[in-house]
């Protein structure tokens, strides 16, 4: 009796130890997921190759030392966000393996004359401007947020178009 006692205890600690290992696998933060995810796509993406990014991207943007991009749609520096206090600023939090962020980019890039005066959209970098994501609580690429001159969250989005965001941001 006392035998099949023990044994059915551990079989029960098995089952349950076994059970909250594959639980604790199977919960991951959002942010992995959507990295991973992002990976995933990128791995597969077919849409645009490298060569023809480079070709949209070629002088449209910014110059490898840093220069703006254009007067309204700039390169994120502390520098230049410091600058643009008295004007609406937009940070957009975009990464390069992006499949969302990179045919945003491409078009906004060729659509910046429609960026309302007085409003500066900054191309900010989700991989690398960690401060700036813990500032504003960013989770993922592709986030939007308008900034006050105290550097302060006005509002925050997620994704759309560049008629969205133009719409958005000229409110």
């Amino acid at each position: 009796m006392k035998n099949q006692s023990l044994l059915i205890i551990v079989a029960v600690v098995i089952v349950l130890g076994a059970g909250a290992f594959f639980l604790s696998q199977s919960q991951k933060t959002p942010d992995a997921m959507i990295d991973k995810t992002g990976d995933q796509i990128m791995e597969n993406d077919s849409l645009m190759q490298d060569d023809e990014m480079m070709k949209e991207d070629e002088g449209s943007m910014m110059q490898d030392d840093g220069a703006e991009m254009h007067d309204r749609y700039v390169a994120y520096t502390p520098q230049a966000f410091a600058a643009a206090s008295n004007e609406k600023r937009v940070l957009y939090f975009h990464a390069d393996w992006c499949p969302t962020c990179r045919p945003f980019n491409a078009e906004l890039s060729t659509r910046t004359s429609e960026i309302p005066s007085g409003v500066v959209v900054f191309k900010t970098n989700y991989d690398t401007e960690t401060a700036l994501k813990q500032k504003y609580g960013i989770t993922y690429q592709h986030t939007f947020v308008i900034v006050d001159s105290a550097g302060n969250e006005v509002s925050k989005w997620n994704g759309g178009s560049v008629d969205e965001f133009l719409s958005r941001i000229s409110r």
